[in-house]
């Protein structure tokens, strides 16, 4: 199969797509598929580029408008040499890919990970709730053309992939997505080959993500500065977005410039060996649907504090989750932590998740999809 992989964000930026189609167009390769990605990004080429089994394009982003036409003519000129279009973005690449692919009567697929409308009205600084409030309370209302274009992009689509079952309900209501259009693939807990090996760790706790609204991460600062935690323990944000000036003026009116820090974004392998040894991760999103960095954190034994508004399948077997909506709560848990029972505590139940779901599954599982197109 010729397979055209497109997606609104690759690394080096942070994000679940930034991992997700490199890893997928290399488990594809190794197949024996011919692959593609087209990507969005800051730069038109970085250093690693070469190091891809497949060819990789680059949108450099100048501006909204240009950014979709510049990209609509990238995957309009490329689908003449592939077979259909495997989009990792429903919005800023799923427009462009819908349009392109009606125009050259090509198929398309989606994979959809979060939501799009929710994500843009926390953006707009309105009162932060989760994906399932937004819905549920009808403010995706308040979104009437925007909700169309993405409607139409899903009923566009030959199958729409969703990483979690629960999140394929919840959108197939409100958008009206019939069953034969929905399938479900899980997110891989992939095993990573690092030089370095999770040993003692040291007071450092980590956050890793882009620097938006959806992510909590004001409220993760505020936790902390009120905290009872040991003078030792530090915090260190690893990422970039947006919210960065803002961030970094939270830091200082909290007074945490000294326990706090921020580092910019880094590749997944020099990440992970950057926090192997750090105390444990925190995820304070609003809602995360099923976030690659969940299922690497255990592949490394790395323990995390996960918001409890998540869609994992085995979101049971963790025994400490935190309330987004709450500083208290998420500072809490953080004391909790503090202490030696509590931390080998939530150490024990998360070595004991099944990690059985590897890559070469999910490559298996999208392949089965992909074939069933050209019966």
């Amino acid at each position: 199969m010729r397979i055209l992989i497109t997606t609104g964000i690759y690394e080096p930026e942070a994000g679940g797509p930034a991992i997700y189609a490199p890893e997928l167009a290399r488990g594809l390769v190794r197949a024996g598929h011919t692959v593609k990605v087209i990507t969005y990004s800051d730069k038109a080429e970085y250093d690693f580029d070469s190091e891809y089994s497949f060819p990789l394009m680059r949108i450099v982003r100048k501006g909204k408008l240009l950014n979709y036409f510049n990209f609509f003519r990238a995957v309009f000129r490329e689908l003449r040499h592939y077979d259909f279009v495997y989009s990792l973005d429903w919005v800023s690449a799923g427009v462009p890919v819908n349009l392109a692919c009606s125009m050259r009567k090509k198929p398309y697929l989606l994979r959809v990970g979060g939501g799009y409308i929710w994500e843009k009205y926390l953006q707009q600084g309105k009162e932060p709730v989760t994906l399932q409030e937004f819905y549920k309370k009808g403010l995706y209302k308040k979104y009437p053309l925007l909700f169309s274009f993405i409607k139409n992009v899903f009923l566009g689509a030959e199958k729409i992939v969703f990483n979690a079952g629960e999140l394929g309900e919840l959108l197939s209501q409100y958008y009206s997505l019939p069953k034969e259009k929905v399938a479900i693939i899980e997110n891989p807990v992939p095993e990573l080959s690092l030089e370095v090996r999770r040993s003692t760790p040291s007071d450092e706790i980590i956050f890793a993500g882009r620097f938006i609204v959806m992510k909590n991460i004001e409220s993760l600062l505020e936790a902390f500065k009120k905290a009872g935690l040991s003078k030792e323990t530090t915090l260190t944000l690893i990422g970039s977005g947006p919210r960065e000036f803002q961030l970094r003026a939270l830091i200082g009116e909290l007074g945490i410039e000294g326990r706090v820090k921020i580092e910019p974004s880094m590749r997944r392998e020099e990440l992970y060996k950057r926090i192997i040894n750090c105390k444990y991760a925190v995820i304070p999103s609003w809602t995360d649907i099923a976030p690659n960095q969940v299922s690497e954190l255990l592949s490394l034994g790395i323990p995390f504090l996960l918001t409890r508004e998540n869609y994992l399948s085995f979101k049971d077997s963790i025994p400490l989750m935190i309330d987004p909506h709450s500083v208290s709560d998420i500072q809490e848990k953080m004391e909790r932590l503090e202490k030696k029972s509590e931390y080998e505590k939530l150490n024990k139940a998360l070595e004991s998740i099944p990690s059985s779901h590897s890559w070469d599954d999910v490559v298996k599982e999208h392949l089965t999809l992909f074939t069933s197109l050209q019966q």
